[in-house]
Formats: structure tokens, C-alpha cells, sequence
């Protein structure tokens, strides 16, 4: 399958990502403002929103991972590399890369490691009892996603594309 081929079920995998994340942020301001309106209007707060709160964000920030890796979008500083030559900046791109690959890779078995441990002690929330073992399968399972993104950037920096033409592949070229 050539690039082309690769990069349809990667900008709709992109999409449904961005489209869960949308709704997981509008879930968790329509559930702070009823929230704030009952407690100030009502005195009587919904008990689990925390909660609730506390699972979404966290699902946000794990859907957003393989987002910002695809796009090479994590924080960097740049202070050497206008005066570095091409290759130069090439190789660190690389290295990079790899070490965000191995890092993503480690976060993605210990969160599956985790995962397996609360299923198997049955842990939940606290007011609802939510299992957190789907919740962290999920956390899991984003990182490995990120992980392979990433090797894909590495992939790509070694063979000379630039940041920015990995970017654009990231963002569905837009």
C-alpha cells in the first residue's frame, strides 16, 4: 500500500479521535455548568461530576496524544537549531523521535500492566463505581498508538522528510 493509500484510514482515525475528544470537552462544561447552577441555585451539587470530570479529561488528553504526536506537535526549544546544517537537525530529529517512540512504548505497556492489575482487583470509582480497567486499557492503547506514530516520524526523519511534510501527512494535509 503506498503512502497515499496509508494516509485515508489515518485521516479518519485522526477525525474520530478529534470528534471523541470534542465531545468529551463539551460533556465535562455542560456537566461543570449544571453542576455550578445546581450548587449555587439548589445547594445540592451533582455528587459525581468530579468523577465524571476526572475520566473525561483524562480520556482528552490520551485521545489528543496521538493528535500532537502525528503533527509533531510536542514542545520543543529551539535554541541551536537555526544554526545547525540540514543534516545535522535531520539527526536530531531522529534521535528525537526514537526517544519519544521508546518513552510512548514504556508509558503504553506500564498503563496496560496497570489496567490488567485493576481489572483484576475489580477497582472503580468511588461514587459510581466505574471500572478504571476499560479507562486505562483505553490510556493504554492511545499510547501504543502515539508510539507507533512516532516511529513512523522517525521513519520519516531518517529518510529526510521534514518536520513539516510529516506534519502535514499528521494533519491530513490541511
Amino acid at each position: 500500500m503506498n503512502a497515499k493509500g496509508w494516509s485515508r484510514p489515518a485521516i479518519w482515525s485522526g477525525r474520530l479521535l478529534q470528534y471523541i475528544a470534542s465531545l468529551l470537552l463539551f460533556f465535562m462544561m455542560a456537566l461543570t455548568v449544571v453542576d455550578t447552577f445546581m450548587r449555587k441555585v439548589f445547594s445540592s451539587p451533582i455528587g459525581s461530576a468530579f468523577e465524571l470530570t476526572e475520566l473525561s479529561l483524562t480520556l482528552v488528553i490520551f485521545a489528543g496524544l496521538p493528535l500532537i504526536t502525528a503533527r509533531r506537535g510536542h514542545v520543543q526549544v529551539e535554541l541551536i537549531e537555526p544554526f545547525l546544517s540540514r543534516a545535522v537537525r535531520r539527526a536530531g530529529d531522529l534521535v528525537i523521535d526514537l526517544v519519544v517512540t521508546i518513552a510512548l512504548a514504556v508509558l503504553c505497556w506500564q498503563l496496560w500492566v496497570k489496567a490488567a492489575e485493576q481489572v483484576g482487583y475489580g477497582d472503580t470509582t468511588s461514587v459510581l463505581e466505574i471500572s478504571l480497567g476499560p479507562v486505562t486499557y483505553a490510556m493504554a492503547v492511545l499510547s501504543g498508538i502515539a508510539a507507533l506514530i512516532s516511529f513512523v516520524n522517525a521513519i520519516l526523519a531518517a529518510t529526510g522528510a521534514s518536520a513539516e511534510q510529516a506534519a502535514r501527512m499528521g494533519s491530513g494535509g490541511t
